[in-house]
């Protein structure tokens, strides 16, 4: 349970810092109207 939980976290903050970095990637371009 713990352990699934965890893993949760984990790739949820994965997913967060993956967005993160996109929209710091493309937030100088207009790749970011693409992102979202």
């Amino acid at each position: 349970m713990k352990t699934s939980l965890l893993f949760s976290i984990t790739i949820n903050n994965c997913y967060v810092v993956i967005t993160a970095l996109t929209i710091h990637l493309f937030s100088s371009d207009t790749g970011a109207i693409l992102v979202f």
